[in-house]
């Protein structure tokens, strides 16, 4: 070393030298960017396992970028070079910390979207410990001189377990960072995209995967997320650096600084926007499942204003407040220009859609739908409904198990009677028919359109069962991209997407709108987790100005027909009269789990039904439900008996003509419910196995005793006379009077 280098060899050694300031440079710049977020993770969540490798990873990966490129790119005096390199054995110590706790991240992620299987967990943690064994020998045999060009550091030898353990690492990395990772995930999704699979089509799902018709259709997709596609290129181009013989030897290592970075970089933000993202914008955090498997954790208040998960999670990359405002596909360019060079490679990372605020009202028609072909009555389809709603509630509020509740052996085959929206998912879009329910908040799809995975797609972890009584699915949880109407799209949305379901023939899924609380306990294994609904998300990625939506059905005689409307972001004037009575969620439970208020309800003038009681609005219930008493006082009042073959009350063509107003005392305004409007539309009765001409009720006893806290349900039947409105923002729910409350349509 005594002697000038060749000339050739000095520019090779400065070009690496500009490689490892300019990799360094980008990295410290995102570590600055992110130390509020970094702080965060540290005190003010749970340091779990996760979150002890993503600060590891932090920590080692800093060091060996830095470390690295002080003592071998800028001047160094000779005995801090001796003694760094030789003596002390640093940075180079920190390289294996980094790539063993970046694979460990790698490592949960794999895990937790396969639900912790033994199988999967057994082989990414043989190839994790095997990075952490191939990287362990790296800084040993590691020598460093001083050369007269700049003074800089040399590492000029290696002992032989020193290089051997570079080819070890150069073929460790590759599988636990890229290859493996990218087909277990890849073929964990495309097994789970079918609504029913067996062994052998989850093992053919593996053969498509692999199979070059596929893997350009489908795996270039994949590839197309920031995640996948870097650590992808950057692996691929590091190995080729160190395998290829006809490189120069200056330039075989030259790659392992900016790889570290970029890796460190992505497999952080993973884990850093999974935890973090949910509480941007939020005066308080709450939790959700993680797009890519991590658990996000909880401060949750009594009240809070939900933050979506599309804006933030794709803005991750951003490096200083005034990039914030940029494009997301703006923010990947211009990381991957800087690093483009170093990677010898450079694409441009998918565009999200962008956040459009809608100051008009927009509206979702939605359709009535019958389908009677199960082998329960009207009635009992109801009862089981809301029997369960409630007892799924009371054992939460309990403490018990959210699945302590009870489990309805016979559910009803089919959905009877049902408001329906289509919506579109993914993108390229494929449309969904959903049933429309203010009773339940989880929003899925898959019944009987299959779910087809598109590049929106992002597997959560979670899996998902709901129970409704009325019937039940089991399958995913994914976010995506859905589209309610023209004007509404919600990025990265979670929904579930069925593997199996029970009691949804004809439709493809529910579009939940109850309260967020609603969605507790349906996940697995973080069965504590909460799912924002389709509002939450309109509202905190700023598409909607109101956290509010109405509805309006319209009272028919048509076993289809499109008779009714949401609008998101406040009330549509046209579909209504008069002002809007609000009345804010009652206070008792369990109803206060639900759109809950307290009513009063009296027949005619001076018969009264219930006194202030607390109950529901539900768009999943057809009837209106009484408590017993109150259902016993009904039909003393009306002398209406009970019909056998339907279980709805019915009268004599005498007696109908003598019938009373019910009055439904809300918030001290009193809502009338005409004679024609306690009928079941008589053009139907055969659909539910009644007589022609026969004058059924469509009020009934809910079953239980009064003062439960769950003591009578507002269904469609009351719901189609009354414009309703329900604002989450300030937890009310508001009534007005519509041209059809006083309609003689059935």
């Amino acid at each position: 070393m005594a002697e000038e280098l060749p000339p050739q060899i000095v520019s090779e050694i400065q070009l690496s030298g500009w490689v490892f300031v300019a990799s360094s440079a980008v990295f410290v710049w995102h570590i600055l960017n992110h130390l509020a977020d970094d702080y965060a993770i540290l005190l003010k969540h749970k340091l779990r396992l996760p979150a002890l490798a993503y600060v590891s990873t932090r920590i080692a990966s800093l060091v060996y970028v830095i470390g690295f490129t002080i003592f071998t790119s800028v001047s160094s005096p000779f005995r801090l070079c001796i003694l760094i390199l030789n003596n002390v054995n640093a940075p180079n110590t920190f390289y294996p910390v980094a790539c063993f706790s970046i694979s460990l991240l790698f490592f949960f992620r794999v895990r937790a979207i396969y639900g912790g299987h033994r199988v999967a967990t057994a082989v990414f943690g043989f190839l994790c410990a095997f990075v952490l064994g191939a990287n362990i020998t790296v800084p040993i045999g590691s020598r460093a001189s001083p050369h007269p060009i700049g003074k800089l550091c040399l590492i000029t030898e290696k002992a032989p377990q020193a290089s051997a353990a570079g080819y070890m690492v150069a073929a460790a990395i590759l599988p636990i960072n890229d290859t493996a990772v990218f087909l277990a995930i890849s073929f964990r999704l495309l097994a789970n995209s079918r609504t029913k699979h067996t062994r052998k089509e989850s093992v053919k799902a593996l053969f498509e995967i692999l199979s070059a018709r596929i893997l350009s259709l489908y795996g270039l997709r994949v590839l197309k997320t920031t995640l996948d596609r870097v650590t992808v290129v950057s692996n691929l181009v590091t190995l080729c650096m160190v395998y290829i013989p006809s490189i120069s030897p200056i330039y075989h290592g030259m790659l392992s600084v900016p790889n570290i970075a970029l890796s460190s970089i992505m497999a952080c933000r993973v884990y850093r926007n999974t935890t973090l993202h949910a509480a941007r914008q939020a005066s308080v955090s709450f939790e959700i499942i993680s797009p890519d498997g991590f658990t996000i954790p909880s401060s949750a208040a009594s009240s809070v204003h939900f933050v979506g998960v599309g804006e933030e999670f794709r803005a991750e990359h951003t490096f200083s407040s005034g990039l914030r405002e940029l494009p997301p596909a703006c923010q990947h360019v211009l990381l991957e220009l800087v690093l483009s060079v170093l990677l010898l490679a450079s694409s441009c990372a998918a565009a999200a859609p962008p956040v459009r605020r809608v100051d008009s009202i927009v509206t979702l028609p939605i359709s009535k739908k019958f389908n009677f072909t199960g082998t329960k009555t009207l009635l009992e389809h109801d009862i089981t409904r809301v029997t369960h709603l409630r007892d799924k509630v009371n054992a939460r509020l309990s403490g018990a198990s959210p699945s302590a509740a009870a489990v309805v052996s016979d559910p009803v085959v089919n959905t009877l009677t049902s408001y329906i929206a289509t919506v579109q998912v993914g993108d390229p879009p494929a449309s969904f028919d959903l049933i429309v329910d203010t009773g339940s908040s989880n929003t899925w799809v898959g019944a009987t359109t299959h779910f087809v995975q598109t590049e929106t797609t992002l597997f959560s972890g979670e899996s998902v069962e709901v129970t409704y009584g009325s019937g039940d699915f089991a399958g995913i949880e994914v976010f995506d991209q859905v589209e309610i109407a023209p004007g509404l799209v919600i990025a990265d949305q979670a929904i579930g997407v069925a593997a199996t379901s029970i009691g949804f023939d004809g439709v493809d899924g529910i579009l939940g709108i109850g309260p967020v609380d609603l969605t507790l306990g349906t996940l697995s294994p973080d069965s504590n987790l909460i799912i924002p609904t389709v509002t939450d998300n309109l509202f905190s990625q700023k598409t909607i100005t109101n956290n509010m939506i109405g509805i309006s059905f319209e009272p028919t005689t048509s076993v289809a027909s499109q008779n009714g409307a949401i609008a998101f972001g406040g009330t549509d004037s046209t579909k209504f009269t008069g002002p809007i009575t609000f009345t804010n969620v009652t206070n008792v439970a369990p109803a206060s789990e639900f759109w809950g208020i307290n009513q009063s309800l009296r027949y005619g003038d001076s018969t009264t039904i219930f006194s202030n009681l607390a109950g529901i609005v539900d768009t999943g219930t057809t009837l209106l439900l009484l408590p017993t008493s109150g259902f016993n006082a009904y039909v003393k009042a009306t002398g209406a008996v009970l019909d056998q073959t339907t279980g709805l009350l019915q009268l004599t063509p005498t007696q109908f003509s003598i019938l009373e107003s019910l009055f439904f005392e809300i918030d001290g305004v009193s809502f009338e419910f005409t004679p024609n409007a306690q009928l079941w539309p008589r053009v139907l009765n055969t659909a539910i196995g009644g007589q022609p001409g026969s004058i059924y009720l469509i009020v009934n006893s809910l079953g239980a005793s009064t003062e439960t806290g769950f003591d009578f349900v507002n269904g469609m039947v009351f719901l189609e006379r009354f414009y309703s409105v329900y604002d989450t923002a300030n937890s009310r729910v508001g009534f007005a009077v519509t041209p059809f409350t006083t309609a003689t349509t059935n």
